[in-house]
């Protein structure tokens, strides 16, 4: 039922920002499953945010579908400098929102018998 897709999302979710997170490089993350901003400590932050899906299709999972993971990233640095600069600790989803042409990277994994990797630069 419902609550094993959510523990499988939660799952999913921890496990990309942990990775994002330990990268070094996030300066944020957005998740559809998130309702804030995943922010590392300021003394962490790198010049990307990251926009991500971590377990889509978990629903579909019963009809045979196979899952998958998507992702896009944004870099961030005049954003990250103007932030530093107006002493703000914690972005708002606002300052983060960009256009698809802004976007240096995205792809998505489909998970199944054979695990599939995509990515475009």
């Amino acid at each position: 039922g419902r609550v094993r897709w959510d523990s499988l999302e939660q799952t999913a979710v921890d496990t990309f920002t942990k990775a994002l997170v330990d990268s070094g490089l996030l300066f944020a993350g957005v998740s559809d499953f998130q309702d804030t901003l995943i922010v590392p400590e300021p003394h962490l932050c790198g010049p990307f945010v990251v926009a991500f899906d971590p377990i889509d299709g978990c629903a579909e999972m019963d009809s045979g579908a196979s899952p998958g993971s998507i992702f896009g990233v944004f870099r961030m640095p005049e954003l990250r400098a103007r932030l530093v600069k107006e002493g703000v600790d914690q972005p708002h989803v606002c300052d983060v929102l960009r256009r698809p042409r802004d976007q240096v990277a995205a792809g998505y994994v489909v998970y199944s018998a054979v695990t599939c990797l995509v990515v475009a630069f």
